[in-house]
C-alpha cells in the first residue's frame, strides 16, 4: 500500500501523539486498580477465596426469602463468608431510584449521522474500566417512547448490563461522567439498569465496588430466567458497606483521574486521527 508522502513528513509528529495517548490510556488502568485495590484491602475482600464449592448447605427460610433452589445460587457466593468491617444495608436504602431502561424499535433510531433526537446510551458504551460512554445513538424525538419518564437518565448515574451473550458479561457496572451535548437527560435501553444514588453514596465509590470481583461474582448469582436476566428487584437487596465520606472521597478521587487521564488519550487519538485525514487530502 502506498502511503502519502504528506503522512510520511508527519510521521514523527504522529508517533508523538500515539506514543502519548498509550501512556495516557496505560495511567487510567493504573489508577483504576488502585482504587481497586484499596477498596478490595479496606472491605476486607482482597483474601476471600473465589474458588467455587462442590457441596454447600442452605437454610430452608434462605431458598424461601430468594425463591431460588439452584444449585448456583448458594454454592456460589464468595461474599457468604465475608464479615465486613463496616454496616451494610440494601443498596435501595443507598439509593433514589433502581430501574431498567427502555429499548426503541430499530424503526425508532434516528438515521446515522443525524443531529437530531434524542440521545441514547447502549450496552457497547459500558466500558470495562467504570464508566460507560454515549456512542452517538439517538431516538427519534416525536415518537411516543421518546416522551415517556422511562428510561430517562442524566450524569452521575450509574449503570448496570442487565442481559448478555453469557453470564460472565452481566453486572458490569459503569458511570456516565456528563450528559451527551450538555444536556440535562438522555436515554437509555433496557438491558441496562440505572442507580441514582442518595447522598450517603457517592457514585464513584459504588461504581468500583459493584465492579470488585467479588461482588461482581454475586451479582452475576442473582441472574435468573430463561433468558439469563438481572432484575433491579434482585440488585437491590444486595448488600453495600456504609462506609465513611474519607474513603469514598479517595475511590472517587482516583476514578475521576483514571476517567481524566482515558478522556485525554482519547483526545490525542482523535488529534492524531486528523492530522492523517488532512494529510491524506492534501491540507
Amino acid at each position: 500500500m502506498n502511503v502519502p508522502e504528506s503522512i510520511l513528513h508527519r510521521a514523527k509528529h504522529l508517533n508523538t501523539f500515539v506514543w502519548s495517548a498509550a501512556e495516557k490510556l496505560q495511567r487510567s488502568f493504573a489508577l483504576y486498580s488502585q482504587a481497586e485495590s484499596l477498596l478490595l484491602a479496606e472491605l476486607g475482600l482482597d483474601k476471600l477465596d473465589l474458588s467455587r464449592s462442590l457441596s454447600f448447605e442452605a437454610p430452608y427460610s434462605d431458598t424461601k426469602e430468594a425463591a431460588r433452589i439452584d444449585a448456583e445460587y448458594f454454592a456460589g457466593d464468595p461474599l457468604k463468608g465475608w464479615h465486613s468491617p463496616y454496616p451494610t444495608k440494601p443498596l435501595k436504602k443507598l439509593t433514589i431510584k433502581i430501574e431498567s431502561g427502555l429499548t426503541p424499535a430499530a424503526s425508532e433510531y434516528s438515521e446515522e449521522d443525524s443531529r437530531d433526537g434524542t440521545p441514547i446510551l447502549k450496552v457497547g458504551g459500558l466500558v470495562s474500566k467504570g464508566e460507560i460512554s454515549w456512542l452517538g445513538d439517538r431516538t427519534q424525538k416525536d415518537l411516543r417512547s421518546s416522551k415517556t419518564s422511562k428510561g430517562l437518565c442524566g450524569a452521575r448515574d450509574v449503570f448496570v448490563l442487565s442481559a448478555g451473550h453469557h453470564v460472565r458479561y452481566i453486572g458490569k457496572s459503569g458511570m456516565l461522567w456528563e450528559a451527551p451535548e450538555g444536556r440535562e437527560v438522555c436515554r437509555y435501553v433496557g438491558e441496562l439498569i440505572r442507580i441514582q444514588c442518595s447522598d450517603q453514596l457517592l457514585p464513584e465509590f459504588l461504581t468500583v465496588y459493584l465492579n470488585l470481583p467479588p461482588v461482581l461474582r454475586s451479582i452475576q448469582r442473582l441472574v435468573r430466567g430463561m433468558s439469563a436476566h438481572l432484575y433491579p428487584q434482585d440488585l437491590a437487596a444486595l448488600k453495600v458497606p456504609v462506609v465513611e465520606k474519607i474513603l469514598q472521597n479517595q475511590v472517587a478521587r482516583l476514578l475521576e483521574e483514571s476517567h481524566n487521564a482515558r478522556k485525554e488519550s482519547k483526545r490525542l487519538i482523535d488529534e492524531a486521527v486528523r492530522l492523517v485525514e488532512e494529510a491524506m487530502l492534501g491540507q
